[in-house]
């Protein structure tokens, strides 16, 4: 696993470095940790698919964190960006960036050895989980679930849209695509030949749902209401799953 820590407060920066390298040695996990003095000085270095998280001050000298999180997006959307904060007053504008969490500072030990645990939880669920599987100019293609944002039809085959706004154009049939996701409650028809991945949704009403990447998608005005219902739904589903996975996990510690 590679973490990378930016902060430009070295006794800050230190502190987390330390906890999460005692965090590996408990856990006897091989971590990679990077440390960065600025936001400027990471992304000079950042590259996609370079790290699998990221503790991120929001208030530095010359660039914020925020504005860091930002260009991180742009080039890694799967990147777990860790706000970390010595004043909560930020953190509304923040999560508006749908960060994975945020840490106050001076860091606590069990918070960060929580988050290191979410942190672990979420890469394995993403290696591990489902995916879809299919062949484009004999090569076989894994797609995980979690990187699926849209699938469309295109006449007689589709096309498939991920996270990284990369496009597949497999010889499969669309109806065929949509039962094998149908069986997964993240994924929601917003109107024939278009399903979306909820966790990509930014909003959805009227006529009109807007991504995560930019994509703004039709919807099927007729059943909006009901369709942003099942949206609503299914966040407050996910919500009360993670709170109640971290309370066992709290539980069993």
């Amino acid at each position: 696993m590679k973490i990378a820590i930016v902060d430009d407060e070295p006794c800050d920066l230190d502190q987390i470095a330390g906890l999460i390298n005692e965090y590996a040695s408990k856990k006897g996990l091989d971590i990679e940790l990077s440390a960065f003095g600025s936001a400027e000085e990471f992304l000079e270095d950042f590259r996609s698919c370079t790290y699998n998280a990221v503790f991120l001050d929001i208030c530095m000298v010359d660039m914020t964190g925020i504005d860091a999180a930002g260009e991180i997006q742009k080039l890694d959307r799967d990147i777990l960006i860790i706000f970390l904060t010595s004043s909560l007053e930020f953190m509304g504008h923040a999560f508006s960036m749908h960060v994975f969490d945020y840490l106050e500072k001076p860091a606590d030990k069990n918070r960060v050895f929580q988050l290191m645990d979410d942190i672990l939880l979420r890469i394995f669920e993403s290696e591990s989980g489902p995916a879809l599987e299919f062949t484009i100019n004999k090569n076989d293609i894994r797609l995980p679930y979690d990187d699926i944002c849209v699938v469309r039809s295109a006449g007689h085959r589709i096309t498939i849209t991920d996270t990284d706004d990369i496009t597949y154009e497999p010889r499969i049939a669309y109806s065929s695509v949509c039962h094998t996701l149908s069986s997964d409650p993240r994924f929601l028809e917003l109107l024939r030949g278009v399903t979306v991945n909820m966790d990509q949704i930014l909003s959805l009403s009227g006529d009109s749902c807007n991504l995560k990447n930019g994509m703004t998608l039709p919807v099927r005005v007729k059943k909006s209401g009901e369709l942003e219902k099942t949206w609503q739904n299914y966040k407050l589903d996910r919500l009360r799953r993670t709170r109640k996975e971290r309370r066992a996990k709290n539980n069993d510690g």
